[in-house]
């Protein structure tokens, strides 16, 4: 398989090279539209209906109709600054459990593997998550766009599962033809299945848990787990609104309004830092009530060796 996407995956100050993969792939049977008359592919052109020409690229413009016929024009600079800084990293906000989390969010999924120097720190977080029993929510920049993600374990891989943002799943309440409500119609609701519990990992000999060459010290595996302890918060797809969008919007009204849009705050600089000590500063962060969520907090792949990465 070709990866989709490189970069890194960031939980808390700790920072793992990655390499991403699309986990599924449709099997449609595709048609193309042919001319019956010569069996050439038909060609789709870029046609004004008002000057009756093809136009060009360099001729395009952005627009967006906020009332019927009527658009605000963007060139591709004006919306460039809306795009975070490209550090290619999927930034872990929060851990949750995955019963919480309802399917309906979830869009396309991709497979990660740890890229050089991140097989360590990468075999940590997966052992970490799968014995707290908890997955991450975290944002990825991927082709331009921001998107909430799902990260959780699959094997030996962990998965990236996209996710639609809250305000993007409709509200079944607004079909008119539903039945009553369950308790209606049955003397006792029925609630959801339980989900299995994926098994856990154990030590080996009490040194610490041979996983793809490098051994994880008791210590390691007890800052993780607490570290994911303190960022675990209930699922609410509320907490984390796509930012993007909202100033994209803003940008559109300010456009609308003829007044100029605000300039987005600059990221702070990445920091190269060790394991143990990235996994320390962390738990200190949140132990210390400084919010609880780490996004947006980068740091440089250190090298693996020596208990860092």
């Amino acid at each position: 398989m070709r990866p989709v996407w490189k970069g890194a995956l960031s939980f808390g100050l700790v920072h793992i090279p990655v390499r991403m993969y699309a986990a599924t792939e449709k099997r449609d049977v595709a048609f193309r539209y042919l001319h019956r008359v010569c069996g050439a592919p038909i060609r789709y052109e870029k046609v004004c209906p008002v000057c009756h020409r093809t136009v060009e690229d360099e001729e395009l413009a952005l627009g967006y109709e906020y009332e019927k016929g009527r658009y605000v024009l963007f060139d591709a600079e004006e919306l460039s600054d809306l795009v975070p800084d490209a550090t290619r990293t999927i930034d872990i906000q929060n851990f949750v459990r995955l019963d919480e989390v309802d399917p309906i969010y979830f869009n396309r999924s991709y497979y990660l593997e740890p890229d050089a120097g991140g097989q360590k720190p990468f075999a940590l977080l997966r052992l970490a998550m799968r014995e707290t029993g908890k997955v991450a929510v975290a944002r990825l920049l991927m082709r331009r766009k921001t998107h909430l993600v799902l990260v959780r374990t699959r094997g030996r891989a962990l998965l990236v599962e996209t996710l639609f943002d809250a305000d993007e799943i409709r509200d079944p309440e607004a079909l008119s033809g539903l039945p009553a409500p369950d308790e209606e119609w049955l003397q006792r609701p029925v609630g959801p299945p339980e989900q299995p519990a994926e098994p856990r990992l154990t030590a080996q000999g009490g040194a610490g848990v041979p996983l793809d060459g490098a051994r994880i010290s008791g210590a390691e595996r007890s800052m993780a787990q607490e570290l994911i302890e303190h960022l675990t918060v209930p699922w609410d797809p509320r907490r984390y609104p796509d930012v993007q969008r909202s100033q994209l919007n803003e940008r559109i009204a300010a456009k609308i309004a003829g007044r100029p849009a605000a300039e987005p705050a600059p990221r702070p600089a990445a920091q190269v830092i060790d394991l143990v000590s990235a996994l320390e500063a962390s738990l200190n962060k949140v132990q210390a009530g400084q919010g609880q969520s780490l996004g947006g907090r980068h740091a440089a792949p250190a090298q693996e060796g020596g208990g860092g990465l």
